[in-house]
C-alpha cells in the first residue's frame, strides 16, 4: 500500500491488561476497507502501554485512530498531505 501511495485511516479498539500488555485489538472502521488492519494490528500488539485509569491493577480500553499517508517530493509536501488526511472522516 505504501508503494502505491495509498492514504487512509483506521479506528481500533485496544484492550490493555493490568501489566500494560495489549490484550486485544479490534478494527472498528477503516478507509480503505481492506488492507490496513492486518499490518497495523501486528504493530499495535507489540506496543507497551501505561495505565491512565488511575486505578492500580486495572485493565483499560482505548479507542485510537491511525492515519496512513505517503507521498510528496519534499518533507513539506508529505507533512501537508498527512495533515489533510487527518482532517478526513475515517468512514466510508
Amino acid at each position: 500500500m505504501a508503494r502505491k501511495g495509498v492514504a487512509g485511516c483506521a479506528v481500533f479498539k485496544v484492550i490493555i491488561d493490568k501489566e500494560g500488555e495489549t490484550e486485544s485489538v479490534e478494527l472498528m472502521n477503516s478507509v480503505p476497507a481492506k488492507g490496513i488492519a492486518k499490518g497495523a494490528t501486528k504493530v499495535i500488539k507489540k506496543w507497551q502501554w501505561h495505565n491512565t485509569t488511575g486505578k492500580a491493577d486495572s485493565a483499560e480500553e482505548k479507542i485510537m485512530r491511525l492515519d496512513f499517508c505517503m507521498g510528496g517530493t519534499t518533507l513539506a509536501e508529505a507533512e501537508a498531505r498527512c495533515q489533510q488526511q487527518a482532517q478526513l472522516e475515517c468512514s466510508e
